[in-house]
């Protein structure tokens, strides 16, 4: 299991100097702004077999999303969080397949913190006859709800100061058919869970009297 992290984005209003015309004295003035950053966990799948059935399950675990140092980058204090919540899910090819054409085409479900098994993408098509980059896949509202139970969950835990979530793992299940069914299957392709991290930082900016 990977992690990768981006840096932190903010949105702040420009106040005006100049208004109608009119010279003001600019004033400083406290304002709260969210921050929103992203962090992603991801794990490598190999796709195996001499029949077109394919199934491959793994798991990740929230705990190896490190909050903390994430906040302490961003600026944020652990009491401002507001928010940790599932951004997407992609996918890329890493080793390809030896057939050109080779296609999976199934469904990928989760079973979050020991819930039951929901469909998260359906339907998942893969073309894995040739390496790609990352690709985004529409995600099914049942999947991302029990994932962001667990999310809820770890946000409490960093708000309260540490420690771990239990149950924290989030199990997954890629089942589909491979074609062409007259040779065996065998690529290698990574999924990436890309979390968001929200919370509020107080800052000074320029404003008009």
């Amino acid at each position: 299991m990977r992690r990768h992290h981006k840096r932190v984005l903010a949105l702040l209003a420009a106040a005006p100097l100049a208004l109608s015309g009119c010279i003001t004295i600019p004033t400083v003035a406290d304002r709260v702004v969210e921050l929103v950053t992203t962090e992603a966990v991801s794990d490598t799948v190999h796709a195996y077999g001499n029949t077109n059935t394919i199934v491959n399950t793994g798991g990740l675990d929230v705990n190896s999303i490190d909050v903390v140092p994430i906040l302490a980058d961003a600026g944020i204090d652990a009491s401002e969080l507001s928010s940790i919540t599932v951004a997407n899910l992609a996918y890329r090819v890493v080793t390809p397949d030896t057939v050109a054409s080779r296609h999976l085409s199934g469904t990928i479900t989760v079973s979050a913190g020991g819930g039951p098994s929901t469909d998260l993408v359906n339907p998942f098509e893969v073309d894995a006859g040739a390496v790609t980059g990352w690709i985004t896949v529409p995600m099914q509202h049942a999947g991302i709800t029990q994932m962001n139970h667990l999310l809820a969950e770890l946000l409490a835990v960093v708000k309260a100061g540490g420690g771990t979530v239990p149950n924290g793992i989030l199990l997954y299940s890629v089942s589909g058919t491979s074609s062409p069914a007259s040779t065996t299957t065998d690529f290698r392709y990574e999924l990436r869970l890309t979390v968001n991290i929200s919370g509020n930082v107080r800052t000074k900016v320029l404003t008009g009297r």
